[in-house]
């Protein structure tokens, strides 16, 4: 029987406007061109034949998406070049005042993190945390580095009046203008009431957190919230080691796995499983905050679920390449943002490769029929997080200018439980605001799974070669990776679409 076929169109738009997009905010000519090719082959290479099929007709059925694509590639370059040229304009005055910024607005976009200062003979401890500078049309952005052990008291969200000694030549990037050296801040009272609120949800989370282990104070806030300060140097190096960083960050993995749980677990009836999800959804952003990158992630995942609701998996495809290339158009720094491309990886991961890793568990062999409803739950229950991982492992593997081996394994070994702890990390806080002794029930137990990551990351982070030094190489191996994958992807839209 034919199967149904992939419509991904809009595959090649997106990748190709994403990389023009990229490419003209880095001033980078290699992904520009790299943009235009992709536009130009991924069409043919997806015909049944690849280039052997390429002909007359084929290039004259192509045109169509042809011209379509390089109009697109053109105005995302249009657009991003006009938005790095201001951004250049105005960080260039925000530096003509001198290296001394005195009295700036920042707001913090992350958790402030611990690291040491290898300017300082004596080794002194430094924090650096993420800022948005307030006051300016574009988005420029500052890495606050003190040795004041005070700046620790800041979380994700804060304002602070900070003022300090710039330094032009370390993280200049955009959107990133560089890093502050505080001197001296000061806390501003929040004029947003939501923020108000997500500060509150985190306080009182922690409260009933305080009496548990270190991994379940850093998991337990992390993976519901994205507020992993109380973890240890030590167990964040570890967690990183074996690629376990993005189960602290809100992302789309995050939302993803709570939707599809809610999803396995729902009434069969299809109306009220949809209505369930987008309320457990809401209820989610609403717990974490306003930030931009929470937002960010909630409309990938709700555009991405979209594609999957119409029950094709060319439906996930086009909703996701739709994203892509909104946010291509709209808003270029998010587009080119990390957090952007782990929530579109992670919802695709879930929903494709996860399909894929149920299926090939239920072709394993002849399961007996008493089991078989325990092993078809079970092998859903794994696939989502696994799926998710997988998808985004090229990316986290590009962060860093080492591999692991170990990073696979862990990620197997972890699978079972994502999906449970993520859960138990949200029901924790959700009930912490209303029923503290229920909350702190909930959090007991999910640190019994917390208990089980912290010992995979710290046991196989310990092993021999569990960072393997590979230099600038770790951006051809995250393009083999990529490559590999695309290949896959190839392969199994020919086999749906033949």
């Amino acid at each position: 029987m034919r199967a149904l076929s992939i419509d991904i169109r809009l595959v090649p738009l997106a990748v190709s406007s994403w990389l023009c997009t990229w490419g003209a905010l880095n001033r980078a000519p290699f992904l520009l061109c790299a943009g235009i090719c992709i536009a130009f082959l991924f069409p043919l290479l997806l015909a049944p034949r690849g280039f052997q099929g390429l002909g007359r007709e084929r290039v004259s059925e192509c045109a169509p998406l042809f011209i379509v694509t390089i109009c697109l590639c053109c105005t995302c370059i249009v657009i991003s070049s006009s938005r790095a040229t201001s951004w250049e304009d105005e960080a260039r005055q925000l530096c003509a005042q001198g290296k001394e910024l005195r009295d700036a607005s920042f707001v913090l976009l992350g958790e402030v993190r611990e690291g040491k200062n290898a300017t300082d003979k004596r080794n002194q401890a430094s924090y650096y945390v993420r800022a948005r500078f307030l006051g300016d049309r574009e988005h420029l952005g500052f890495l606050l580095v003190s040795t004041g052990e005070s700046l620790r008291t800041l979380r994700r969200g804060d304002r602070v009046l900070a003022s300090g000694t710039c330094d032009l030549n370390w993280a200049h990037a955009i959107p990133n203008v560089g890093a502050l050296r505080v001197k001296s801040w000061d806390r501003l009272p929040s004029n947003d009431r939501w923020t108000r609120i997500s500060q509150g949800v985190r306080r009182n989370l922690e409260k009933i957190v305080v009496t548990l282990p270190e991994h379940a104070r850093a998991l337990i806030p992390g993976m519901s919230l994205g507020d992993d300060h109380q973890a240890g140097a030590q167990m964040r190096d570890d967690m990183k080691t074996v690629s376990f960083a993005h189960l602290t960050a809100v992302s789309g993995t995050h939302m993803s796995i709570l939707m599809m749980s809610v999803g396995l677990l729902a009434t069969k009836k299809r109306r009220i499983a949809i209505i369930t999800q987008i309320s457990v959804l809401l209820l989610f952003v609403g717990l974490v905050g306003p930030a931009s990158s929470v937002l960010r992630s909630f409309a990938v995942s709700v555009i991405g679920f979209i594609g999957m609701w119409s029950n094709r998996e060319g439906g996930i495809y086009s909703s996701l390449s739709t994203v892509i290339i909104l946010a291509c158009l709209i808003s270029p720094y998010d587009a080119c943002a990390l957090g952007f491309t782990l929530s579109v990886l992670a919802t695709w991961g879930v929903s494709v490769p996860a399909r894929w890793i149920e299926t090939g568990v239920s072709q394993v062999g002849p399961i007996p029929q008493c089991i078989r409803p325990g092993i078809e739950w079970s092998a859903k229950l794994i696939s989502v997080p696994l799926g998710a991982q997988l998808a985004t492992f090229p990316i986290m593997l590009s962060m860093n200018s080492w591999v692991s081996p170990w990073a696979i394994p862990a990620q197997l070994l972890i699978a079972p439980l994502v999906t449970p702890v993520t859960v138990g990390c949200f029901i924790s806080a959700l009930a912490a605001q209303i029923w503290p002794a229920l909350g702190y029930a909930c959090a007991w137990l999910t640190s019994w799974g917390s208990a089980w990551i912290s010992a995979v990351a710290s046991r196989l982070s310990a092993l021999p070669g569990a960072r393997i030094s590979v230099g600038e190489w770790s951006g051809l191996i995250t393009a083999l990776i990529l490559l590999l994958l695309i290949w896959v992807v190839r392969v199994k839209i020919r086999r749906f679409s033949s």
